[in-house]
């Protein structure tokens, strides 16, 4: 049998995860190299496909937190990469919502509700603190912001489960907060 893409993808990912602990910052992912292993995972066919892209943005979550806590050790899978911040970016949100708008697995529609408000919380909490203290700005340098496409993966998904209400409720806090119309 053939590997699916995300196998590939996430095999590519692994062996440079293991080069930038060895140091080579050459080989070290940075946050494309992630976005790209969960996007393969909900273009493939896989069985279990977006709990294996849900394990990849576990990791980014986790580099995330052990940048911001300062360790600076490899110890624990923390890439040493001093020019890698490896942070979720809307990208990163956008490929991770598409994986659990494509599943069927139950409790997707929950995984979608929750990433959505991880994302607005990591980017209203990066601009709304002006007062530059990176102990009180936890998600720094984060770009998380919720586009367009945000929008209507979670409208879409709102909406096949029936739950119309707040898919208009949504809309209106876009549109509100972020400036962001639907394509609809």
């Amino acid at each position: 049998r053939l590997p699916d893409a995300g196998e590939r993808a996430e095999s590519i990912l692994n062996e440079m995860i293991k080069g930038g602990l060895t140091g080579d910052d050459t080989i070290a992912p940075d946050i494309n190299s992630y976005t790209l292993a969960i996007k393969a995972w909900g273009q493939g066919t896989a069985r279990g496909f977006e709990n294996r892209a849900q394990a990849i943005f576990d990791q980014v979550l986790l580099q995330m937190e052990q940048q911001d806590s300062n360790e600076s050790s490899a110890a624990g899978g923390r890439i040493r990469n001093n020019n890698n911040i490896i942070r979720p970016n809307g990208e990163t949100y956008n490929a991770i919502l598409a994986c659990w708008l494509k599943s069927k697995e139950n409790g997707a529609l929950t995984k979608v509700t929750c990433h959505l408000k991880k994302m607005e919380q990591m980017y209203l909490d990066n601009h709304n603190n002006n007062d530059g203290n990176a102990h009180s700005n936890h998600h720094k340098h984060s770009d998380a912001k919720p586009d367009r496409v945000t929008m209507n993966s979670v409208m879409t998904a709102l909406c096949r489960s029936g739950e119309l209400e707040r898919a208009v409720q949504l809309q209106n806090r876009m549109e509100d907060v972020y400036k962001i119309v639907p394509d609809t």
